[in-house]
This record gives structure tokens, sequence and C-alpha cells, in this order.
């Protein structure tokens, strides 16, 4: 009787230690599940803000190409008169014209840039892992770093367009009379008379050097005009494909 009721007692230890195991077990596992999944929507809330902010750095970077495209426009139509008028017979006679249109037109020039603060900051905190898609994070990628040779190149181009510019200006133009254009760029200047604006030389060789350097400007915008729209169209590209993928309005 002893011996059965001993055998009795220890089976019933053996299923309490047991149920206790499991159950310790259970909530160790439910605890690191929830806490998992947790994580996981952390981690999504994240990626989703980061897509969100780059969405709005593509919608930033359409609207300035677009801007870039209508300045260049109207600069190079600018370009096209100065040309015609530095060239033409009666240059002379527009020489008040040319003098404003030479020193100002390079104040309209506007930098081909990329938004690209979201994407920056995905690369330094290491946050492509949380783009879980391959296919998204490819297409981001390409967006970006396909475009990097912007600032190494048109950006360069049109500073070195501006400089060799400028340095050309003392053969042709009075620096007085510039100077008196600067103070008020948006305003033909009506305080010095007509007669005083010369141009400094008939040359047709310091003319035609002039004249050069403003045509390699002009074709410098309709380059980075050509790749404003190109970039328009990717950029609208990945903005639509994103806003699809996260569903966001």
């Amino acid at each position: 009787m002893e011996v059965h009721h001993h055998s009795h007692t220890e089976r019933k230890k053996w299923a309490h230690y047991f149920w206790e195991f499991f159950m310790l077990f259970l909530a160790v596992t439910l605890g690191f599940l929830v806490e998992n999944q947790r994580e996981h929507y952390i981690e999504h809330k994240r990626e989703v803000e980061y897509i969100r902010t780059m969405v709005e750095d593509l919608k930033e970077d359409t609207g300035s190409f677009n801007q870039l495209i209508k300045i260049n426009l109207i600069a190079n139509e600018k370009i096209d008169t100065l040309i015609a008028l530095l060239k033409g017979k009666e240059k002379n006679t527009f020489a008040r014209k040319i003098y404003y249109m030479a020193r100002t037109i390079p104040l309209s020039d506007a930098d081909l840039v990329l938004q690209n603060k979201t994407f920056e900051q995905l690369k330094g905190s290491g946050g492509f892992r949380l783009i879980r898609n391959t296919q998204t994070q490819n297409k981001i990628g390409a967006y970006y770093q396909n475009n990097k040779f912007i600032e190494t190149g048109f950006i360069p181009m049109q500073f070195e367009n501006r400089r060799d510019l400028f340095t050309a200006f003392d053969e042709l133009f009075d620096a007085a009379i510039m100077q008196e254009i600067m103070r008020s760029p948006r305003e033909m200047p009506t305080s010095i008379p007509d007669n005083q604006f010369k141009l400094l030389s008939d040359d047709s060789k310091v003319i035609n050097r002039f004249c050069t350097r403003y045509h390699i400007m002009y074709s410098t915008k309709r380059v980075t005009s050509n790749q404003a729209k190109n970039l328009i169209t990717e950029a609208t590209e990945l903005m639509k494909y994103l806003q699809k993928e996260y569903h966001l309005e």
C-alpha cells in the first residue's frame, strides 16, 4: 500500500512539474512572439515614414526640375537675342539693351539638384534594411545612384560657364555701368544717358569670343533642361510606384 501511494505521488509531482514547465515555456514563447511582432510593427512604421518623406523629396524634385526648365527656356531666348544684337550691324544702337542683358542673364542660372535627404538618411543610419522588398530597394537605388553625376557634371559645368563669361566682360563693357546695373538688376538703369552705353571694342574677334561664351552657356542650359525632363519622368515613375506599394495617398 505504501509503495503504491508513493508511486502515485511521484507521478503527480512529475505531471505538476511538466505543466509548470509547459506554462513557463508557453509564457516565454508568447512573450518572445509579442515582442518580435512589436519590433516588426515599429520597423514597418519607420519604413513607411521613410518612404513618405522620400515621396515628398520626389515631389520637390519634379517641382524644381519643371521650374529649371522654364527658367532655362527664358534665359536661352534672351541669349538668342543678345547674340543677334552683338552680331548685328546696329549693335551700338542697342548698346543699353546689350549691357543690361549681358550682365543680368547669368543671374537667372538655376542648378540641377536632387533632393536626396531621405536617401542619405537611409544610407547613413542603415535604414535600407527596413525596406524588405528587394525590388523597392533597387528602384530607389537606381534613381539616386544613377544620377549622382549631376553633382560632378552639370553643377560644375554651369559654374565654369559663368566664370569664363565674367572674365570676358572687361573686353566689351564699362565696369562703372555694369556696377550701376547691379544696383538694381531687375530694372533697366535710367540714371545713365544712352550715349554712355558704348561697347569698348568693335573687333569682330572680341565680339565673337564673347558670343561664343554665351553660346556655350546656351548649350549647357539646353542639355541641363533635357536631363531635367528625363529626371521628371524617373521621379514620377518612382513616386507612383512607392505610393502604390505603400498605399500612400
